[in-house]
């Protein structure tokens, strides 16, 4: 059963070694929590692979060069990770992606040939794509401006968390890294708690040893985190058999 944030609250509760109701705040724990799992967002997203995907589709409009991008409800736009055209019978065309910069004044095709199951005429496509924020706004632009209607599919990670959906019963990303985001939330509320029957003298010594505690929690539970988002594991092909002479 995957762990909750309901249950993480607890847990970095637990962690504290149950301080005051109000040292930490409830409120800071919530905020902290969220940190964490941005942070891991974040970390993931900033690597080659995949953790997670959202899709758009973007339907061009001749003489039209720009597009503004509108991620599906519930998520934000993070970064692109591959767009494709779907031109039926199973059959994707992938588009290019560019820089915007460079592609605006040094324009270059790259032509991809559809298989001929796609039917298309031509069957090469020689488009491209290129990405740009203005604000908080995501825009897309084609190259060249299009001449047709075309509809393209944009596979892109997801950005910021939406304050607005949190939910207790939610499931945080990576799971199976409950332990580790644990250890960092509890991590980042320590410096607020107190302890029923403490001065503050020994709630300062008591803060700094459990300091040391969730630090080799952090050591123990993180050492595989970046490496598991830099590595995914993928099925190994198996290798063609030659002859017995070979």
């Amino acid at each position: 059963m995957s762990i909750t944030r309901a249950e993480d609250f607890r847990s970095v509760r637990r962690l504290l070694v149950n301080p005051k109701e109000q040292c930490p705040d409830p409120d800071l724990i919530v905020n902290n929590q969220l940190a964490v799992e941005r942070l891991m967002l974040n970390q993931a997203n900033g690597q080659s692979a995949a953790w997670s995907v959202n899709t758009v589709s973007v339907t061009s409009v001749v003489d039209t060069a720009e597009y503004t991008i509108t991620p599906n409800s519930g998520s934000t736009f993070g970064k692109t990770l591959f767009v494709y055209r779907d031109l039926g019978n199973n059959v994707l065309l992938p588009v290019a992606s560019t820089d915007f910069l460079s592609e605006l004044h040094n324009q270059k095709y790259e032509f991809w040939i559809a298989p001929i199951e796609a039917g298309e005429v031509p069957v090469y496509s020689g488009e491209k794509v290129a990405f740009y924020r203005d604000g908080n706004t995501i825009k897309m632009r084609i190259f060249p401006i299009p001449e047709e209607e075309r509809t393209y599919v944009v596979k892109y990670a997801s950005g910021m968390m939406d304050w607005t959906t949190f939910a207790w019963t939610d499931v945080p990303s990576f799971p199976e890294f409950a332990d580790y985001r644990q250890a960092l939330q509890a991590s980042l509320t320590l410096d607020a708690c107190q302890w029923e029957g403490n001065s503050q003298e020994e709630n300062r010594i008591f803060r700094g040893e459990l300091r040391n505690s969730l630090e080799r929690r952090i050591v123990m539970f993180g050492a595989e985190w970046i490496p598991f988002i830099r590595n995914p594991q993928r099925d190994v092909p198996v290798g063609e058999i030659g002859y017995w002479w070979e």
